[in-house]
């Protein structure tokens, strides 16, 4: 290296964006494949750039076609360049994606800068060589011993690998994000550093908390979130809007038009100011240009891939079954901490204790008591317009266990109407416990397994009236109950658990299943609150048995298991048993008084 590369070395090692854009080129593919053109730093970018080189744990939201994760290979290949034995894991949610996507950009950016600038080293014939170890996911440079290493985010984390940086890209669609952190996070050298990149995925297990701990100060991360409305090459022609929605409507109007609408309370506003941004999107007004315009419609105005591609929306971004803005609003309103943990495992926990005179309503899903799934209990408080829950239990005990503490639970809360999920017959041993100790506000089902019913010879009441339930076919018309109280309102939780489950529970294609919890995450909180939510609109039997009014209702109402699994005809029989309002609590309340 002369004097003049070693001045340009020391340049380029303390001023990235010059090294960037002097030095290297990224493919243009609007050109045609195999165009490369030189780096150009946005500003929006630039903002990224800086947190970077304050921050060491940063995690940022981007838009499509940002260009942030080029961006963070390119920062990636100056840290290798220009220190010593720096370690750095390239990771994304498959091991081919963390070696196409990152690696290989890492490696072309530095390969392509002058020799002279490149961290190899001549060997003894005066040979220049790069790499000390080169394989497809690992490469050790020779000159200043840093590692560069392509990893896949799985449950083992960095599977012993420790590193001084870990760049993580597109974290939200992680399988197992969470298991994946908890593992990674030891192996940073040092405390090390950390760059997380992703576009929105619903309220995912791993991203979102973590953008929700950055932006409440909770967590270590600096949150960075990148507008696509603030990126040059995007808002050319930018307008503000308010009053007329194009994404709702699917048909762009011209600036023009939206002008001549100003009589029918269109209002536009023509600006580039980012000082403004956030006043006039509190005041309603909605960005557009002809990029966004266009973007949209090649997304064929799917409003799931605005939301998540251009707009970095967590809510409306997903599959989940319960809309986001339902479980945002319970988070935001309802849910608490609390007032005490009970139980040995400090797993049943109480946020009210029961009130005199109160209904109650007591709903088991029962596990093995191994594995991986859970056995829930779930007590809901029966109010005029809905229910509120007041306690909660969820672990792994034996069936039999489960049967004691329900019993228990369903004495204290002035003999809650109890009912037991037998489904698979992990529940039988649950329900013969609570009737052994004389229990007799249980749920019965028209049953006609043998296998169940000759478990319950003693208590059978009419032929297949059996005590408990069995959810088979019911599935699908419990979760339309449990979505339908969200959606209306009708629901008090209080439980970050049964939260978090529901924020990981998506719709599927299956008229019988309707929803399904993700891999690796549980709907045992969920299944035993939409079995209350289930029995309670479909039979309401919560009622004494003595109440003459109940009986004569009781006797006129459909059994659920004769309801059809299509949701319109479902919807139909629902609202003839509700009355005229469609709330099976408001219509009933004369039941609970």
């Amino acid at each position: 290296m002369n004097k003049e590369q070693q001045r340009e070395y020391i340049k380029c090692a303390l001023d990235f964006e010059y090294w960037a854009e002097t030095y290297l080129k990224v493919e243009n593919k609007m050109l045609g494949d195999g165009v490369y053109i030189p780096l150009k730093i946005t500003n929006n970018q630039k903002k990224v750039v800086e947190t970077y080189q304050k921050e060491s744990f940063v995690c940022i939201s981007k838009y499509r076609q940002a260009a942030v994760t080029t961006l963070t290979c390119a920062y990636t290949a100056h840290k290798i360049v220009f220190s010593e034995n720096l370690k750095i894991a390239l990771i994304a949610n498959k091991l081919g994606l963390a070696k196409e996507e990152l690696l290989v950009k890492v490696v072309t950016f530095i390969e392509g800068i002058p020799e002279w600038m490149q961290p190899g080293k001549n060997d003894e014939k005066g040979k220049f060589i790069l790499y000390d170890k080169d394989s497809d996911y690992y490469k050790i440079f020779k000159g200043n011993g840093c590692h560069l290493k392509a990893l896949a985010a799985g449950k083992q984390g960095l599977r012993g690998y420790s590193v001084n940086l870990a760049v993580i890209d597109e974290c939200g669609f992680f399988e197992f994000g969470q298991q994946f952190w908890q593992a990674a996070s030891g192996s940073l050298i040092g405390g090390g550093s950390c760059i997380m990149i992703s576009t929105p995925n619903s309220l995912d297990s791993f991203y979102y908390p973590t953008v929700e701990g950055a932006k409440n100060k909770t967590n270590k991360f600096k949150y960075v979130e990148i507008q696509w409305y603030d990126d040059e090459r995007y808002n050319v022609g930018l307008r503000w809007v308010k009053g007329y929605n194009t994404i709702d409507t699917r048909t762009p109007k011209t600036l023009q038009e939206l002008k001549d609408l100003k009589n029918q309370g269109i209002d536009v506003i023509e600006t580039t100011d980012p000082k403004i941004y956030k006043d006039l999107i509190k005041k309603g007004y909605n960005p557009e240009s002809d990029w966004f315009i266009e973007t949209c419609k090649g997304f064929n105005w799917d409003r799931k891939k605005i939301a998540q591609e251009l707009q970095l929306s967590f809510l409306g971004s997903g599959n989940n079954f319960i809309d986001e803005k339902y479980l945002q609003e319970q988070e935001k309103i309802n849910v608490q901490e609390p007032i005490r943990y009970e139980y040995i495992d400090r797993n049943f926990w109480v946020w009210e204790d029961p009130i005199p005179d109160q209904k109650y309503i007591i709903s088991i899903d029962v596990s093995s008591g191994r594995g991986e799934d859970n056995s829930a209990i779930n007590i809901l408080k029966i109010l005029e317009n809905g229910v509120e829950q007041v306690a909660e239990y969820n672990g792994k005990i034996p069936p039999e266990i489960l049967g004691e503490i329900g019993y228990h639970y369903a004495i204290k809360y002035n003999d809650a109407y109890c009912i037991v999920d037998v489904t698979g017959s992990y529940g039988v041993p649950t329900m013969q416990k609570i009737l052994e100790y004389g229990y007799k506000n249980v749920h019965y089902s028209k049953i006609r397994q043998s296998e169940i019913k000759s478990q319950f010879d003693q208590f059978i009441k009419n032929e297949d009236d059996v005590p408990g339930f069995i959810i088979g076919t019911n599935r699908g018309l419990m979760l339309m109950e449990l979505e339908r109280v969200f959606r209306s309102n009708e629901i008090i939780v209080r439980s970050t658990r049964l939260i978090s489950e529901l924020k990981n529970f998506l719709s599927v294609d299956s008229p019988n299943r309707v929803a399904d919890h993700r891999r690796s995450t549980h709907d045992d909180i969920i299944m035993s609150v939409a079995l209350a939510l289930h029995v309670l609109s479909s039979s309401m039997k919560i009622v004494q048995e003595s109440s003459d009014r109940s009986k004569k209702l009781l006797d006129a109402w459909i059994n659920p298991k004769n309801l059809p699994a299509n949701q319109e005809k479902y919807q139909d029989i629902i609202k003839q048993q509700r009355g005229k309002t469609g709330n099976p609590y408001q219509d009933n309340s004369w039941l609970f008084k």
